[in-house]
């Protein structure tokens, strides 16, 4: 049986860890983290990866469907904010990183925050994937045989009855 995946829900995740990931990495040249760059960015930031996951994780309530922990309409504006900031940080860095070049942190920062965008306009078209999954048993790997063709039946008496010719009926010539 096919399993299904939201594609949308898939990008979101893997965004939002990019993102968290990114803020430990070295954001700006000598080696400054999003940690020691940023005021309060950093913790924007940490929050919005968070919420995004926190996004599509499904709630355990049974009366509800569809319902998860963070409601799914916030993941464009949780996006979005996401994209602004780390754009913004890219162009005018921050005060402590004045003059340093941007470096691995940022880029990933930027391409998680794509992701996240994709992932919440995806989500919000329910666009899905599905993924079918093959079977491990080794004996079921080869196909099976094709059934052998039926018997022909023999001719019965009833063919040759039907089709017998018949005298003509006589003719009123003279």
């Amino acid at each position: 049986m096919p399993e299904r995946i939201n594609g949308g829900q898939a990008l979101v995740a893997i965004g939002a860890i990019a993102l968290i990931v990114s803020l430990f990495l070295s954001w700006y040249e000598p080696g400054r983290s999003a940690w020691t760059v940023f005021e309060v960015w950093d913790i924007v930031l940490a929050a919005i990866g968070i919420a995004a996951l926190a996004s599509i994780v499904p709630a355990r309530r049974t009366d509800v469907r569809d319902e998860h922990v963070v409601p799914e309409r916030w993941l464009p504006a949780l996006a979005g904010a996401s994209l602004v900031i780390v754009v913004v940080s890219l162009i005018n860095h921050p005060p402590t990183a004045r003059g340093a070049s941007p470096e691995v942190g940022a880029w990933l920062a930027l391409g998680a925050a794509v992701l996240l965008a994709a992932g919440a306009i995806l989500s919000r078209a329910r666009i899905s994937l599905v993924i079918s999954l093959r079977s491990t048993d080794k004996t079921s790997s080869s196909p099976a045989p094709p059934p052998p063709p039926p018997e022909p039946e023999p001719p019965g008496a009833d063919f040759e009855a039907e089709t017998q010719t018949q005298p003509l009926p006589p003719s009123s010539r003279p």
